[in-house]
C-alpha cells in the first residue's frame, strides 16, 4: 500500500507541475511552458474550470497500471485500458498537433482583436479632437478641437463659397447661374470644422476605430460639400422660371411675344425642356463642389407636333403684382404687370391656321393697382399734420424731452397698426439717461425721473388729430399746460395712463420728432400720403365748474376746396386749479391721478392758463446741454 500511494502521489505531482502555468496550481518552467496542450489552454482562457484536488485524484493510478491481464495469461480489453491507449496515440499524432496549434493561433488572434477593439473604443470614443491627418479644403486641422479648427480655418483664408456659382448654359442662349449663397450652401468656417470633427464618428465601435486608424496612417482630405443643405424651393423656382422662358422661345421655334400679342408660326418642330433634369444637374454640382459652367442639351422629338396651347399659356401667364412697402427694410418691392390670354380663343385661331401660317394670339395685359414707381413717389410724401410747442429753459427737463423725442422719431405705422407712447419710449430710467425734473403727483409739485416728457406726447396728440388719425387712448393733464390750448394735451405715466392712436389711413405713416434747443421748441410731424386733399381744424369750446375748468374739443374735417365735411366731438377735458399759485402751471412731467383742487374758478368762469414757473428746474440759457456749475441734481 505504501508503494502504491507513493506512486500515485508522484504522478499527481508530475501532472500538477506540468499544468501549473495555465491553471495557477504551481509554477511552470520554461521548457514545460512551450508544451501547453489544448485542455490546459482552454482552462487558461477561462473556457473550462481546473480539476478539483480530492481523494479520487490522489488515489488515481498511473495509466500503465490501469490494464491487468486476467488469469490464464490471456489479455482482455475490459475496462478503460483500450480507449485510454487509443486517445494517447491520437493526441501524439502530427495531425492532432497541427490542429491544436491552429486553434491556439485563432484564439490568440481573437483575443488580440478584442484587445484592439477595446483599446480603440476606450481611446477613440473619448477623443475630443478632429481625427489626425484630416484636412478641410486643403487646410490641415487634424488633432485640433472644433474651436481651434475653426480659428485655423478662418486664419488660413477659408472661404464660405458665397460668391462661387454653378452655371448652366441652356437653349435659346439662356444662362442660369446660382451662387452658393443663393442656394443656401455657403458653409461657414465653424460648420466646416464641425463637419471635420464628426468625420468617422457616425458608425459603430469597429468602423469608428478603423476610420481613426485609416486617418492616422493615410489621412483624409475633406471638403465642405458634405454639410450643405440646398435651398430646394429657391433653386427649383429659379429653374422653373427660366424653363418657362425657354419653352416659350422654342415652342414651335417661331414664337414671339410682343406687347399686345403672341406671334406663332404653325407646324415647326419643338423641344421640351425638363426642369427636373436641370435641377438635378445643379444640385449634383453643388454636392460635388463643382462650381463650373455646364451645358444642358435637351432631346428633340423629331416630329411635327401640334403646339400645346395650355403649355403656351402657362409659359406666358403672370398675375399682376402690386408693389408693397416693407417696414423691416424700409423699401418698396417690385411690381409686375399681369399677362394672359384666352385659351379657347387661342385654340380656335390655332386650329384654323395652316402649317407655316403665322397667327396672332391677343394678350390680355393687366397693370398692377400700385406700381413700384407710384408707391416710391407717394410714400411719406405729404405732411399730414405737425405741431411745434415751446420748451422751458430747464436743462434737465429739456434733456428728458429730447430723449423722448428721439425714441419716437422715425417710427413707421402700416395701415391698421397702433402706436403706443409707453411701449415706444419705454420706462423712463436713469440708465437710459433720463433726469429728475419737475412733475406733479397727487396735486403736488415733485421731482420725477423723466419729468417733462408729457410735452412730447401732448405735441404728438395734437399732430395725430391734425392728421385725421383715430385716437385710441388719451388722458388730459391734472393741471392745464401752457404750451397747448386746453383740450389738446395728453399726459402719460408708467405704466399708465398711456397715449395711443391708430393708422386708419390707406398708406403707411412716419413720425418725425425733434427738439431745437436754440429756439427752445419741440416738434412732432406725421408724414404719409394725402389721397384726397382733406385737412383737419381743431376747435375747442371752454367750460368750467365750481372746482375745475377745461374744454370740449371738436375735429372739423374739410375737403380740399374748403367745404366742411364733418364736425365731431373729440373729447372733454377737465383741469384743476393750481393750489399754490394761480400763475403757476404744472410741470407736465409724468404725473399721477392728483387730488381735488382747493381753489374756486375765477368769476368769469374761464381762467387764463398760468405761466410755467419751475423754481426747482435749473435753467442754463444758451447752453442747455451743459450741466449746472455745481453739478447737482435739481432741487439740491
Amino acid at each position: 500500500m505504501t508503494n502504491k500511494k507513493n506512486n500515485a502521489d508522484s504522478a499527481a505531482k508530475k501532472t500538477k507541475k506540468q499544468s501549473g502555468a495555465a491553471d495557477g496550481y504551481g509554477k511552470t518552467d520554461k521548457k514545460s511552458a512551450s508544451k501547453i496542450d489544448d485542455a490546459t489552454l482552454r482552462i487558461a482562457l477561462g473556457y473550462e474550470k481546473p480539476p478539483k484536488a480530492g481523494p479520487e485524484a490522489k488515489s488515481k493510478k498511473p495509466a500503465d497500471s490501469a490494464v491487468k491481464p486476467k488469469p490464464g495469461g490471456k489479455k482482455q480489453n475490459s475496462g478503460k485500458a483500450g480507449p485510454v491507449k487509443q486517445r494517447e496515440a491520437d493526441e501524439g499524432s502530427p495531425e492532432k498537433a497541427g490542429a491544436t496549434a491552429g486553434i491556439i493561433t485563432a484564439i490568440c488572434a481573437g483575443v488580440m482583436m478584442c484587445v484592439v477593439l477595446l483599446g480603440g473604443w476606450l481611446f477613440v470614443g473619448r477623443l475630443d479632437t478632429v481625427y489626425p491627418n484630416i484636412s478641410m479644403d486643403g487646410i490641415d486641422i487634424g488633432g485640433l478641437s472644433a474651436i481651434d479648427a475653426t480659428m485655423v480655418l478662418e486664419n488660413s483664408g477659408f472661404r464660405a463659397r458665397g460668391d462661387l456659382a454653378v452655371t448652366v448654359e441652356l437653349p435659346t442662349n439662356k444662362t442660369l447661374s446660382i451662387s452658393a449663397r443663393e442656394a443656401g450652401v455657403a458653409v461657414t468656417a465653424t460648420q466646416a470644422a464641425l463637419a471635420a470633427y464628426r468625420f468617422g464618428r457616425d458608425g459603430n465601435v469597429l468602423s469608428n476605430t478603423l476610420k481613426y486608424l485609416e486617418c492616422a496612417f493615410r489621412g483624409a482630405e475633406l471638403t465642405v460639400e458634405s454639410e450643405f443643405t440646398i435651398d430646394e424651393k429657391y433653386v427649383r423656382g429659379k429653374t422653373n422660371d427660366i424653363v418657362n422662358e425657354i419653352n416659350l422661345d422654342i415652342m414651335g421655334s417661331e414664337i414671339t411675344v410682343l406687347e399686345t400679342y403672341i406671334s406663332v408660326i404653325k407646324g415647326t418642330k419643338s423641344l421640351k425642356i425638363n426642369a427636373a433634369e436641370i435641377y438635378e444637374m445643379i444640385a449634383g454640382a453643388f454636392k460635388a463642389g463643382r462650381y463650373e459652367t455646364m451645358e444642358y442639351l435637351p432631346a428633340s422629338s423629331g416630329d411635327e407636333d401640334e403646339i400645346d396651347i395650355v403649355d403656351l399659356y402657362n409659359s406666358v401667364f403672370r398675375k399682376p403684382v402690386n408693389a408693397e412697402y416693407v417696414k423691416e427694410t424700409d423699401s418698396v418691392t417690385m411690381s409686375f404687370t399681369g399677362i394672359s390670354f384666352s385659351i379657347p380663343q387661342a385654340q380656335t385661331v390655332w386650329d384654323a391656321a395652316k402649317n407655316g401660317e403665322e397667327i396672332h394670339i391677343p394678350l390680355i395685359i393687366t397693370e398692377p393697382e400700385i406700381s413700384t414707381e407710384y408707391l416710391d413717389g407717394i410714400l411719406f410724401r405729404d405732411l399730414l399734420g405737425g405741431t411745434t410747442t415751446a420748451l422751458t429753459t430747464g436743462y434737465y427737463r429739456n434733456v428728458n424731452v429730447t430723449l423722448a423725442a428721439e425714441s419716437v422719431n422715425g417710427c413707421i405705422l402700416l395701415p391698421g397698426e397702433e402706436f403706443s407712447y409707453n411701449e415706444t419710449v419705454g420706462r423712463r430710467t436713469r440708465e437710459k439717461g433720463y433726469q429728475l425734473a419737475g412733475a406733479y403727483l397727487n396735486g403736488k409739485e415733485v421731482l420725477e425721473i423723466g419729468g417733462g416728457i408729457c410735452q412730447v406726447s401732448s405735441t404728438m396728440y395734437n399732430s395725430a388729430l391734425l392728421s385725421n388719425l383715430r385716437i385710441i387712448d388719451r388722458t388730459c393733464h391734472y393741471f392745464g399746460v401752457a404750451y397747448l390750448s386746453r383740450g389738446l394735451d395728453a399726459t402719460v405715466s408708467w405704466p399708465s395712463p398711456d397715449f395711443k392712436f391708430k393708422n386708419d389711413r390707406d398708406f403707411p405713416i412716419k413720425i418725425n420728432a425733434y427738439t431745437d434747443l436754440n429756439a427752445y421748441t419741440v416738434t412732432v410731424e406725421i408724414y404719409g400720403t394725402d389721397t384726397d386733399g382733406s385737412y383737419v381744424v381743431m376747435e375747442t369750446v371752454p367750460l368750467s365748474t365750481a372746482s375745475t375748468y377745461g374744454a370740449t374739443s371738436y375735429r372739423c374735417v374739410y375737403a380740399g376746396d374748403g367745404t366742411l365735411l364733418r364736425r365731431t366731438r373729440e373729447d372733454v377735458s377737465y383741469y384743476h386749479y393750481h393750489v399754490e399759485d394761480d400763475d403757476e402751471d404744472d410741470a407736465d412731467g409724468e404725473e399721477g391721478t392728483g387730488g381735488a383742487a382747493e381753489e374756486t374758478p375765477q368769476s368769469d368762469g374761464n381762467p387764463a392758463l398760468p405761466e410755467e414757473n419751475f423754481e426747482n428746474d435749473p435753467a442754463v440759457p444758451g447752453a442747455l446741454f451743459e450741466p449746472p456749475e455745481d453739478g447737482g441734481e435739481p432741487g439740491e
